[in-house]
């Protein structure tokens, strides 16, 4: 590291109005104002200032930077960083390649051997003359380019495809809101399909309901974990409106159980937070083998030919809607609703027809966004891949 880089100590004394940068482990050197919506810093006289292409280290660790993060100033302008960090200026090197090189886990060996003992909890500490003494193998300057070139193509595809993950969550997240009855004095929703003008009909769950039942009863963790029956794990129900089959977990059968059945909705029923009570899911598909619902959860199963289970899935799952249930919550440390608050929720419901039409644009919408999520799992994939292989 000395042979291919230079301690900055220039430091702010003339009282230059530069911004406070920050050095984030997710989202590299970043104005500390965009960062913790304020700025932190209040004296800044002793700062260093760093210019474009410097690299910091932060000592901070955390999950993603388990040593601190080193990473390469790629902002346009120049700012003040933290007396706290190491500052240094690269050369004779290419300046990708060495910030992708502090991407890779190859210098934790480094760091780990040669760190301080006694060091606090949240922070690395290693001494600046011992830093600038780690081994950094480096390949031929064209080599090192064509390094650099490959890694910053990968995140900028990566880039690329969360940023439309974004504008697709957007996207869901307004219709959601205009696809559905808000107000119960005017009863059509803000977009609708053609062929669609009647009024909806405001119901109760309760009226709108064939049968309501409870999750598992008399357990004992010696139960769970095995025989030939499964049931659907509370995180299931919590955190998808439509349940994922392999949310289940083995149980051994009991004829006095409630089984779950395909379309049926089920509902949370106790929370740590208030906003997270009566969170419900949809059971897509026919279990083969017998199927029964978490303590924590009770079963809602719909009139059928009246309501799309589906679209009522989405329906209960809208931010207005939920706005509507989460006060009803009562408790202190946890959180309950019974299901009488619940099944009295009033809703507006269009034809069957008007029903699927939402469900099925809702669900194609869904489709895309979990190929776009598994496309930038890939992308991911393939960079750790390449950080640990492209580099000794």
């Amino acid at each position: 590291m000395g042979e291919i880089s230079n301690k900055i100590s220039d430091r702010n004394k003339t009282d230059e109005k530069l911004p406070v940068l920050t050095n984030s482990a997710e989202y590299g050197i970043i104005n500390q104002n965009k960062f913790f919506d304020k700025q932190i810093a209040n004296k800044t006289d002793n700062y260093y200032i760093v210019k474009n292409n410097d690299f910091v280290y932060n000592p901070r660790i955390s999950k993603l930077a388990p040593y601190g993060p080193v990473r390469r100033n790629l902002l346009s302008i120049s700012g003040l960083m933290s007396p706290l960090y190491y500052v240094f200026r690269p050369h004779s090197v290419d300046f990708s390649y060495l910030e992708f090189y502090f991407k890779s886990s190859k210098w934790y060996k480094f760091m780990y051997q040669n760190g301080d003992s006694g060091a606090r909890s949240d922070r690395f500490a290693i001494k600046d003359s011992i830093f600038c003494t780690m081994p950094i193998k480096l390949p031929s300057p064209k080599e090192q380019t064509l390094v650099g070139e490959l890694l910053r193509g990968i995140e900028k595809l990566l880039s690329l495809q969360q940023r439309k993950l974004e504008q697709l969550k957007q996207l869901k997240k307004v219709m959601l809101q205009r696809l559905f009855v808000q107000n119960k004095e005017k009863l059509v929703p803000i977009i609708r399909f053609n062929n669609f003008n009647i009024q909806w009909r405001l119901n109760t769950l309760n009226g709108l309901q064939e049968n309501v039942y409870s999750g598992l009863s008399g357990k004992t963790k010696i139960d769970f974990g095995h025989g030939d029956a499964r049931y659907i794990t509370y995180l299931n129900v919590h955190d998808n409106i439509i349940a994922k089959v392999s949310g289940i977990d083995k149980i051994e059968k009991d004829l006095n159980q409630n089984k779950v059945e395909k379309g049926d909705i089920l509902f949370t029923i106790s929370s740590e937070v208030p906003e997270e009570v009566a969170l419900n899911s949809v059971w897509p598909s026919n279990y083969g083998k017998d199927l029964y619902l978490n303590s924590f959860c009770f079963g809602y199963r719909p009139i059928p030919g009246k309501v799309n289970p589906f679209f009522l899935s989405y329906y209960l799952r809208t931010p207005f809607l939920r706005k509507n249930v989460f006060p009803l919550a009562q408790g202190i440390s946890r959180f309950n609703i019974s299901k009488k608050n619940i099944l009295n929720i009033s809703i507006a419901i269009p034809s069957l027809e008007e029903q699927n039409s939402i469900y099925k644009l809702l669900a194609e919408l869904d489709k895309i966004l979990d190929q776009k999520k598994m496309n930038i799992n890939q992308f991911k994939a393939i960079k750790k891949f390449l950080l640990q292989k492209l580099f000794i």
